[in-house]
């Protein structure tokens, strides 16, 4: 495929937009994590749920209309537009993946960055709308090239698809039972890797819950999960010190359990052995019983 001057200009200008997706990609990475994943964001920035949802889709539409800009750039070499209009849809065509992303990691903090939104909208319809028509207007463009617009344009709509799949948390549900009495709290911690499990969650876990036992039970709920591998270590804390105490050869003393039930009698649990899959979007529900 042979890309015109300007084409070549604006999917350059483009590409070097790219870096900046990646690293806010990162930083959403470490906000939804609580800094167990990705680059902190500067100033100890802390997101409530909404923020959080708000930062996701504009990471999400970032990707995905930065591909859709440059499947343009090759289509609009074959439309039968003047010059002159094929600029429109071309600036157009960037200018709404910087806008519509921008508008929602602004209204994140101040609303007003909403009309962001809206211009960025009116920028995604000018340069689709004007792509369209001239790919339309072109019935003598050749069979082979038609399947090629085609396939590039199913291939936008799928990798769309997927990043805004990609984008959506999960949710974990931990149904604890063995709570030997309703003294103290039981709490579970969600681990991203082996570091530091089962046993120092304070330091390592990715997230914690503390919740009451009653009738010998408990519920933990881990909300904004994002898709990846994860083992969870619960301890039935009955002092209150939120440690996991252990005697002199390093075996609990209090109520412990861990994901898949892989609790072993003479040794600590592997987060290999404990590991389980979070999707995209997906519940999933763990039941651990506790081990005294």
């Amino acid at each position: 495929m042979t890309l015109s001057r300007p084409a070549r200009l604006m999917a350059g200008i483009t590409l070097l937009t790219v870096p900046t997706i990646v690293y806010g990609g990162l930083t959403v990475l470490a906000v939804v994590t609580k800094n167990a994943h990705g680059l902190p964001p500067g100033g100890g920035l802390e997101l409530s749920a909404l923020q959080q949802s708000l930062f996701r889709a504009g990471h999400a539409h970032a990707g995905a209309l930065v591909i859709l800009s440059l499947v343009l750039q090759a289509l609009l070499d074959s439309t039968s537009l003047a010059e002159s209009t094929r600029w429109v849809a071309r600036v157009t065509a960037p200018a709404a993946a910087v806008l519509l992303s921008g508008g929602f990691f602004g209204i994140a903090f101040q609303p007003a960055f909403g009309a962001l939104l809206w211009l960025g909208a009116a920028c995604l319809v000018v340069t689709v709308v004007l792509t369209g028509v001239g790919l339309v207007r072109q019935p003598t463009e050749a069979p082979s090239r038609l399947r090629t617009s085609v396939a590039a344009s199913a291939a936008v709509v799928l990798l769309a698809a997927s990043t805004a799949s990609a984008a959506e948390p999960g949710r974990l549900e931990v149904a604890v039972s063995g709570v030997s009495t309703a003294k103290g709290l039981v709490g579970c911690a969600l681990f991203a890797s082996k570091t530091g499990f089962p046993l120092q969650s304070k330091k390592h876990a990715m997230a914690r819950v503390q919740v009451a036992p009653t009738n010998g039970a408990a519920t933990c709920v881990f909300e904004n999960v994002p898709a990846g591998d994860y083992a969870v270590a619960v301890m039935h804390d009955t002092n209150g010190n939120e440690e996991a105490d252990t005697n002199f050869l390093g075996i609990p003393t209090e109520g412990v359990g861990v994901s898949n039930n892989a609790l072993p009698k003479l040794s600590l649990p592997t987060f290999e052995a404990c590991r389980f899959a979070v999707g995209a979007g997906q519940t999933v529900k763990q039941a651990i019983t506790v081990r005294y």
